[in-house]
């Protein structure tokens, strides 16, 4: 985020806008996969995959953002 805020560029700009909105939570969550990943095989990233995505239905923040953009509609 640091790097988007410091550059000057309308791509840096509209992708600091999106990540925004987004989970906090989830974004830390992808960004450690994509560290993960790069040293792992195709079938380890599927199983870590399915892991993180098993592990989101045990938190609420799923749940909340399942209700605030399908339901509520209030984002």
């Amino acid at each position: 985020m640091d790097r988007l805020e410091a550059s000057n560029t309308d791509f840096a700009q509209n992708t600091k806008k999106v990540l925004a909105k987004m989970s906090p939570l989830s974004m830390a969550i992808v960004f450690e996969q994509l560290k993960r990943g790069a040293k792992m095989d195709v079938k380890e990233c599927f199983e870590m995959e399915f892991k993180v995505a098993a592990g989101f239905f045990h938190h609420t923040e799923f749940f909340e953002g399942v209700r605030a953009l399908l339901v509520d509609k209030d984002q």
